[in-house]
């Protein structure tokens, strides 16, 4: 799966990206946090920009979300329910779920949650949500979810792979330390720029 990412994201720059979230947002096992860390680690050795890659994978984001959203829109649920094994149907409940509490905000909400993210967008079909309040709410989270793995492995460089064994298992976790961490680099800047300018 690395190698498949590598090769796409390395030999077709972003449109290898979009690609690649483009087949992560429609169920398939593609994981983002594979496609991100290979493209961070390529915006780290100067290959990508990593804001344009961020752009690309959260594009490809919304073109996979909106094949499911119709999809779901026009009744064929059931064929995403046979292909797509038992793990989907879990994510859809989990999905309709987070629908019932709060809303159209779910779709942003489940960028960030391991299982739903992939599977959001069926539910947001089937309870007919609007289409670009879907668009919009689907590109913020995926930027952010996109933008802070991107930046996790641009900043780990070369040890970004280390990472790979554990994400799945502790996806939340690690996510929180890397969101920490970036609104610690921003502050440092930011923090910075100020002592700077006073002087």
């Amino acid at each position: 799966m690395l190698e498949f990412i590598k090769h796409l994201a390395g030999g077709y720059g972003y449109l290898g990206i979009l690609v690649l979230m483009f087949l992560e947002s429609t169920v398939l096992i593609v994981p983002s946090e594979l496609i991100m860390g290979v493209a961070g680690y390529l915006a780290y050795k100067g290959v990508l920009n990593l804001f344009i890659a961020t752009f690309f994978a959260s594009l490809g984001n919304i073109l996979g979300s909106t094949v499911l959203y119709f999809l779901s829109k026009f009744g064929r649920t059931h064929l995403l329910l046979k292909y797509g094994g038992k793990k989907v149907e879990v994510g859809i409940k989990r999905g309709e779920l987070l629908f019932k509490k709060y809303g159209n905000w779910a779709i942003l909400m489940a960028q960030f949650i391991p299982g739903v993210r992939a599977v959001i967008s069926i539910p947001a079909g089937t309870l007919n949500m609007a289409y670009i309040p879907f668009v919009l709410a689907t590109f913020i989270g995926a930027f952010i979810w996109c933008g802070v793995l991107g930046l996790g492995a641009y900043l780990l460089g070369q040890n970004w792979i280390l990472l790979k064994n554990y994400f799945r298992e502790y996806e939340i976790i690690i996510f929180g330390i890397l969101v920490v961490s970036f609104l610690i680099l921003v502050l440092k800047i930011l923090w910075g720029f100020l002592v700077k300018n006073k002087k």
